[in-house]
């Protein structure tokens, strides 16, 4: 800060040299006129001073009977005398300043912080709704109003805030806390078979079992039967529930074609713009690029001292992209297979667990075959709702 005052104020670096040197020291400090940057060059002296008291600094020199001679001129005023016959230059900075100070008075940015569930993209499209978005002046903005209607509008918002900082409304959002869910009267329900296989464990909690280990069953299959007898004989339906382990058998294939087609990325072309609000100015003449290719956005604002200016510089970049027909090796469709496998077992058999696993390799008619069997053991319980008739008991 420092620093600055004292660009925009103007300093000059001087030497003194005969007299009394210290004399010259004291005397600038009994008439307040601060030196910094003091140095002792052999039977010389240089030091720094604003130059609007360098001027003042004569007497004391005489005082002294020390010379004085200006070694260095820094500054802003020094800036613009060397520069006082270019008017154009001072038009461009009195225009430019002139530019920002009404830019100000705009909204350009718009930040949503906070949200988890909430799309950004879609709060942002509600905003615009509501006339909060680049380009509308900021006192057109009714704050509480908005507040209010976002509210309206997005029914998961719990609270929101919208904060105007300069030329950025920052909107700030907190997200509703769902209610817990209410749990419903257990619905009655038989235990059945997900899959076919051989029982090898049963732990029933509540229904009647219809099979025991060792069974062999069917999808589908009644396991435990959501109908139960009571002391009385009398027959009552309640949520069948049980875990039941079952030795089953998958089969798994994967086919890997030899000859595919791949799209590969030739080259990368770039193209730059200027943004302000919704309008983006291109810095590039031409067409986009014949042929397939993939675009990327990305836009980065332009910052001065820490401050967001209006303005954002655009980057386009045209990713070329290009078919060719490339020829598989019989390693490169084994590894292919292989991690095609992987996340077929995953998917299929990610809660079991795997005894047994047979695999067939065959490679006809240009096509890459691994074939996969295997004896595993995994749940096979899930509850079915018993569907009662009106008028029934």
């Amino acid at each position: 800060m420092r620093g600055m005052i004292r660009f925009f104020k103007g300093w000059v670096r001087f030497r003194i040299t005969g007299g009394f040197p210290e004399r010259f020291i004291n005397l600038c400090a009994m008439r307040g006129l601060p030196l910094w940057d003091g140095v002792r060059r052999g039977e010389c002296c240089e030091f720094s001073a604003q130059c609007r008291h360098y001027r003042r600094l004569r007497p004391c020199a005489r005082g002294a009977g020390v010379r004085l001679r200006v070694l260095e001129r820094h500054g802003l005023p020094f800036w613009l005398k060397k520069r006082r016959r270019r008017w154009g230059l001072a038009v461009g900075v009195v225009l430019c300043v002139g530019a920002l100070a009404f830019s100000s008075l705009f909204l350009w940015n718009v930040r949503v912080v906070g949200n988890s569930r909430l799309e950004t993209d879609q709060i942002l499209q509600t905003l615009e709704k509501l006339g909060v978005k680049p380009g509308v002046r900021c006192s057109q903005i009714d704050v509480r109003s908005v507040e209010r209607r976002m509210m309206m509008e997005l029914s998961d918002l719990g609270w929101v805030a919208v904060n105007l900082q300069g030329s950025t409304a920052v909107v700030q959002v907190q997200e509703r806390v769902l209610p817990p869910e209410i749990v419903d009267k257990p619905t009655p329900c038989n235990v059945v078979a997900a899959r076919g296989g051989q029982i090898v464990k049963m732990q029933v909690y509540l229904g009647q079992s219809m099979v025991a280990v060792g069974d062999a069953v069917a999808q589908g299959d009644i396991l435990v039967s959501g109908v139960v007898e009571d002391a009385s004989h009398d027959m009552h339906l309640v949520a069948a529930r049980a875990d039941i382990t079952a030795r089953t058998n998958h089969t798994l294939q994967v086919e890997i074609p030899l000859e595919q087609t791949q799209t590969r990325m030739t080259k990368v072309l770039r193209r730059y713009s200027l943004k302000l609000g919704g309008i983006e100015i291109p810095l590039w003449v031409g067409k986009p690029p014949q042929g397939r290719f993939r675009l990327e956005r990305m836009y980065r604002p332009i910052t001065i001292m820490g401050l967001e200016t209006p303005l954002s510089v655009g980057k386009r970049q045209y990713l070329l992209l290009e078919e060719e027909t490339v020829t598989l090796s019989r390693k490169q469709a084994a590894a292919r297979a292989r991690q095609q496998l992987q996340a077929l077992e995953q998917e299929n058999l990610g809660g079991a667990v795997v005894l047994e696993k047979q695999e067939d390799i065959s490679a006809e008619e240009g096509v890459y075959r691994l074939r996969a069997n295997y004896l595993a053991e995994e749940l096979i319980s899930v509850q079915s709702e018993i569907f009662v008739k009106d008028g029934a008991e």
